[in-house]
C-alpha cells in the first residue's frame, strides 16, 4: 500500500513537471520506481544532450538532493525511494527537483 502512495505522490509532482516544461518527453514506470526523460522535440522524442541532465543532478546535489541520471541516452533522472519516506519528505525533494529542472531549463534556453 504505501509503495503504491508514494508512487502516485512522486507521480504527480513529475506529471506537474512535465506540464511546466517542455522538455519533458515522458513520466514513467511503476509504483515508486519512476523516470522522467527530457527530449529536444516532443514529436521526435529526440533526447536532450547528456549535459542538461548531468546539470539537473547537480543543481539537486547543491540542494542536499542525490539524483541520477538514466537510459539509453543519459537523458532521464530516475527514482527509486525508499517506502519509509513522509509524505513531506517527498513534496520537499520534488520540490527540489521541480526547481532544478527550471533553473536548468532557463540556463539552456538563454
Amino acid at each position: 500500500q504505501r509503495a503504491v502512495a508514494v508512487g502516485q505522490r512522486i507521480r504527480q509532482h513529475l506529471e506537474q513537471i512535465q506540464r511546466d516544461c517542455a522538455l519533458v518527453g515522458d513520466v514513467r514506470g511503476l509504483g515508486p520506481m519512476l523516470a522522467i526523460e527530457f527530449v529536444q522535440d516532443q514529436e521526435r522524442k529526440t533526447p536532450v544532450q547528456v549535459e542538461f541532465v548531468g546539470r539537473i543532478t547537480a543543481e539537486t546535489l547543491k540542494r542536499g538532493l542525490i539524483t541520477i541520471r538514466a537510459g539509453l541516452y543519459s537523458n532521464c533522472l530516475r527514482f527509486l525511494p525508499p517506502l519509509t519516506l513522509t509524505d513531506a519528505e517527498i513534496d520537499e525533494g520534488m520540490a527540489i527537483v521541480a526547481e532544478a529542472v527550471h533553473l536548468t531549463t532557463k540556463a539552456v534556453s538563454q
